[in-house]
Parts: structure tokens; C-alpha cells; sequence
């Protein structure tokens, strides 16, 4: 079969629920004066509203609960089985993945995965990754170090061409929704970073033939908590933008 796309980057921002990426538009019935988190991501609406910069779309997907980043968001969102609360307890000593899942397919059909980010991923995925930029992700007082670790990388890792698939994984999200909840200016500070993150990206990708998937993988409460299936903390975002789907589609009738 004929692959529709040349490289695919699959980003995710940790916890980035639906609300943080839609765009509302400012009235009295919305209130003039958003909340913090509200229309940081300018980007998103940038891209679904301009038709030279490709397609794109935004979906609203539902996690199933336990909403934990690894039990749930890695494991579930790469091998597609749905979770267990059994698996929480792995959520603090996350053991390597051996069941079925698309990591393990694209590296036995020799497709070469390049990963920056949350380093759960390296100890669920282990020697599957061509090149690794694993950081520290459980301190959850820790707002920075592993987004800006993507980023000192990210345009050194995009220039090389050596890689058919990127994974990143930032955390600030789901960090400071911990710390300091999702209506804080910390979160505004930090949406506007993962904003500039997103337009590099798009940059990068920019006249390429290739497709990015940005998704959260789980959203949190008013207090900035997960793990539980209220809806603020199952509904998470998905945008997908390529600027070659139209012609891609007719690949594989």
C-alpha cells in the first residue's frame, strides 16, 4: 500500500482539554473578558480559517477514565485498548508496553521514530526510538523543563531527514493546571508558549509532504485535577492539518 503521507508529527500537549483550543469569540453572552486559558492558541483558528495554509480540522474526543497520563493517554492511545483502574498503579512505575500497538508496527516495518518530551515514553517504548530527548516529567512543580527541551531541539531534529515519524510530548499544561489551576495567568503564560510551539511546528512543516496531529490526552477539573470521568477531564482536543491532504486523499482510494 502506498503511504498517503511522506513524515507525520504527533504532538501531544499534555492535558489539553477541548476548551483551551476552541475559539470563542468575545460578546456579552460569552463575556467580554475571557478566562485565562481562553483564546490562547490563536493559531488553531489561524489554521482552520486559511485555506492556503492546507486543511485542517479540530475534533472534541472523549478519554476514557482513569484520565492518567500514562495508563490512559500512552497506553491507551497507542495500542487502542481501552484502560482499567487496575493500570493506575503502573501510572507511578510505568513498565514497558508489549501489547500490540503502533510504536512496535512502524519500527518492524522500518519506519524511524525521533521522540522529545515526557520521558514516560522512553520507558514504555524502550530501544524503539531512533533518537530519544527524554526528560524528567513527574515533578509536577516543574512548569518548564520538559517543554523546553522540545524546543532547544526541535529545529536541529526537523532539519535532519532522517526520521519518517516525531513524537513530541509537552507537559507544561498539565503542570501548571497542578500547581496553579487552568484559570491562572500561569496557564495564559503557558498556553501562549505551546501557541509559539505550534506555529514553529507548522513552519517546519510548511510545503512538506506531511500530516501533525496535535491532541491532548486528557483534560483536568476547574482545580486542574485528572483521573477521575467527569467531562472536563475526559474531553480532550484533536487538530490534524496537513497542506497536502485534498491531493493525499486520492492516494489509496
Amino acid at each position: 500500500t502506498k503511504k498517503s503521507f511522506e513524515k507525520a508529527v504527533f504532538v501531544v500537549i499534555d492535558a489539553l482539554r477541548y476548551d483551551f483550543a476552541e475559539w470563542l469569540e468575545l460578546s456579552e453572552e460569552n463575556g467580554n473578558f475571557p478566562l485565562f486559558y481562553r483564546n490562547k492558541l490563536p493559531v488553531i483558528n489561524e489554521m482552520l480559517n486559511n485555506s492556503t495554509n492546507g486543511s485542517s480540522y479540530l475534533f472534541k474526543f472523549e478519554a476514557d477514565p482513569p484520565t492518567v497520563t500514562m495508563q490512559k493517554r500512552l497506553k491507551g492511545l497507542t495500542t487502542g485498548g481501552l484502560p482499567t483502574f487496575i493500570d493506575f498503579r503502573y501510572n507511578f512505575h510505568s513498565p514497558e508496553i508489549v501489547a500490540d500497538n503502533w510504536v512496535e508496527k512502524l519500527v518492524k516495518n522500518r519506519k524511524n521514530i525521533v521522540f522529545l518530551g515526557d520521558d514516560t515514553w522512553t520507558n514504555l517504548f524502550r530501544r524503539k526510538f531512533k533518537r530519544s530527548f527524554p526528560f524528567p516529567s513527574f515533578n509536577t512543580r516543574d512548569l518548564h523543563t520538559v517543554d523546553n527541551g522540545i524546543l532547544e531541539n526541535l529545529k536541529t531534529e526537523f532539519g535532519k531527514n532522517d526520521w519518517d515519524i516525531m513524537i513530541l510530548h509537552f507537559l507544561g499544561v498539565d503542570h501548571v493546571g497542578h500547581t496553579f489551576g487552568p484559570n491562572s495567568k500561569e496557564m495564559s503564560e503557558k498556553l501562549i508558549q505551546m501557541n509559539e510551539a505550534l506555529k514553529q511546528i507548522f513552519e517546519l512543516t510548511k510545503g512538506s509532504d506531511s500530516i501533525v496531529f496535535v491532541l491532548g490526552d486528557h483534560g483536568m477539573t476547574n482545580e486542574g485535577n485528572h483521573g477521575g470521568s467527569s467531562i472536563s477531564e475526559t474531553e480532550a482536543a484533536l487538530f490534524i492539518h496537513s497542506n497536502n491532504f485534498d491531493q493525499n486523499r486520492n492516494k489509496n482510494p
